[in-house]
């Protein structure tokens, strides 16, 4: 499943960076492939943050992501470990 910009909602933002809730059906693999937020990029700027609930392995699961590029070329994001 591709992105949905539906389903991205920026839920607080302060300084240079926001804080973005994702919710899909696909797998964290596929969520973290480089340029999947690609038509999000006007959108996401570096360092903001990104809480996905993503399936991993038929299970949901929530996952922490940080935006490292965002620009209309390519956009990458990282998982974050927030434990």
């Amino acid at each position: 499943m591709a992105f949905a910009q539906k389903n991205l909602t920026c839920v607080d933002s302060g300084g240079d960076n926001s804080l973005f809730l994702y919710t899909t059906t696909v797998d964290d693999t596929t969520v973290e492939t480089p340029d999947y937020f690609l038509s999000a990029y006007a959108q996401l700027r570096v360092g903001d943050w990104i809480l996905a609930n993503v399936s991993t392995g038929g299970t949901r699961e929530g996952k922490a992501y940080i935006v490292l590029t965002s620009a209309s070329t390519g956009v990458t994001i990282k998982f974050q470990s927030v434990s």
